[in-house]
């Protein structure tokens, strides 16, 4: 009976550390999660002018983004907003959920930075905090 026991216990161990081990490795998988600084903006050919021009012009303020989980946290000079995003890890793309044409591609260039590309060819250059 002892020799029962020991073995359901450890059949009890192996079953919570692989539950566990699948929820972290699911929640760490999004490259985005952490706190970023728009470092620069490109415009391209079809890019929203008056979005480029305003975030260019943001005098001696630094745009800080934080991407946790499915929530995007955009703020700057002490205001900040808030909006829901999917990521998608199949084609390096995620999308935010309350704009209609809100898809954006990245790439990360290296651990401290990444750049994120709009549908309208806008670029933005994120440095990692």
């Amino acid at each position: 009976m002892n020799r029962k026991m020991v073995l359901a216990m450890l059949a009890m161990a192996v079953l919570v550390l692989s539950c566990n081990r699948g929820k972290h490795a699911s929640l760490s998988h999004d490259p985005l999660v952490g706190k970023w600084t728009l470092d620069s903006v490109s415009m391209g050919k079809d890019s929203n002018i008056v979005y480029a021009l305003l975030l260019n012009n943001l005098p001696g303020e630094e745009v800080q983004c934080e991407f946790r989980n499915d929530t995007l946290f955009i703020g700057s000079d002490g205001k900040q907003d808030t909006t829901l995003y999917q990521f998608d890890p199949g084609k390096n793309q995620f999308k935010i959920l309350s704009e209609v044409n809100g898809s954006y591609f990245f790439n990360r260039i290296a651990d401290t930075m990444l750049v994120v590309t709009a549908t309208d060819s806008t670029i933005l250059f994120l440095r990692r905090q």
